[in-house]
């Protein structure tokens, strides 16, 4: 279709360019408040109720946009469409990925529009569509099991003895990492087809402080979507890692207190604090995320009472074993 062709379909559906504009008015409305939330992060407090207020303020915020994208991506696809099985298209307003997957519902309502009009989808943004899909995915994959691993902390203070408990060194069964940390770590690992390549040690010491080392390995995926990051220069790896980094923190909805690049053993990587809250607790979140190749080390230390300092032991006893990378 010659542009003179599509100012002329345009011309003839003056309604349907209005609703187009409508839509890309309010999903960047919703989108800019969406990163409200994320300016409470360099707020700090001092006591836990301010910390549960700030999150409830947040957690609103989020909420009422989730709602407000849900029925701007629904409405337009039906309006556009004329067909109520569209106004379900409205649910990928809830699937935000770190900010990724949201680019998905928009690109889903263009789609819808496009087809109102007759003119074709453009190929390019059909490839670009399917890359943040990917990532996406890969992103909310990759949070799931450290989900797992925050429910997790121990409410009851009262049942941790005043010993210390054992530390010992592991070497993972992969034989890629020799780590320090609380005896008798629990281990999972997942190899499914067409997943990441993960595993994971969590373990917990005497006073409730969770430690967690693991490991994620995305070369399949890189490939996929063309990301070399074995020769990248260090500002692209450091692009992954803050990206990775954030993705951690929204989907928890941890409050970022501080965050700074550094490097482990010679490989770049990114350290952050934040507070998360659990139930009417806040609990105390460090972490260490390490980029060897294509593959991510995470290192992260949740604590409700005393400090991050032993994440710093556990950092330092990290030998990575290059056979095994």
């Amino acid at each position: 279709m010659t542009e003179e062709e599509q100012k002329a379909e345009v011309a003839q559906n003056p309604d349907t360019e209005k609703l187009w504009k409508r839509f890309k008015s309010y999903f960047w409305v919703l989108f800019v408040l969406h990163l409200i939330p994320k300016g409470f992060s360099g707020i700090e407090t001092t006591t836990n109720e301010q910390a549960t207020t700030l999150f409830f303020v947040a957690l609103g915020i989020t909420l009422l946009v989730a709602l407000g994208m849900v029925i701007n991506v629904g409405l337009h696809a039906y309006l556009f469409s004329k067909k109520k099985v569209y106004a379900l298209l409205g649910l990928l307003g809830l699937w935000w990925a770190g900010v990724v997957g949201i680019a998905l519902a928009y690109f889903a309502v263009q789609w819808v529009y496009y087809k109102s009009i007759n003119k074709p989808f453009p190929l390019s943004t059909k490839i670009i569509g399917g890359a943040l899909a990917i990532i996406s995915l890969l992103l909310m994959f990759s949070l799931g099991s450290t989900f797992f691993s925050l429910s997790g902390i121990s409410n009851d203070s009262t049942s941790t003895t005043s010993q210390t408990q054992e530390w010992a060194t592991i070497e993972t069964r992969r034989g890629d990492l020799s780590v320090l940390l609380p005896s008798n770590p629990v281990y999972e690992s997942d190899k499914t087809q067409n997943t990441i390549e993960h595993y994971a040690y969590t373990a917990t010491d005497s006073d409730g402080t969770i430690y967690l080392v693991k490991y994620e390995n995305f070369a399949e995926i890189a490939r996929e979507t063309g990301v070399d990051l074995v020769g990248a220069p260090d500002s692209q790896k450091r692009d992954v890692l803050k990206a990775w980094a954030d993705s951690d923190m929204e989907e928890f909805d941890v409050q970022n207190l501080s965050s700074e690049f550094k490097t482990v053993k010679g490989y770049p990587a990114i350290q952050y604090t934040g507070k998360l809250i659990d139930g009417r607790e806040s609990v105390n979140l460090k972490s260490v995320l390490v980029l060897i190749n294509e593959a991510i080390y995470s290192f992260v230390v949740l604590y409700k009472n005393g400090n991050s300092e032993q994440l710093d032991r556990v950092v330092n006893s990290a030998s990575f074993n290059s056979l095994g990378l």
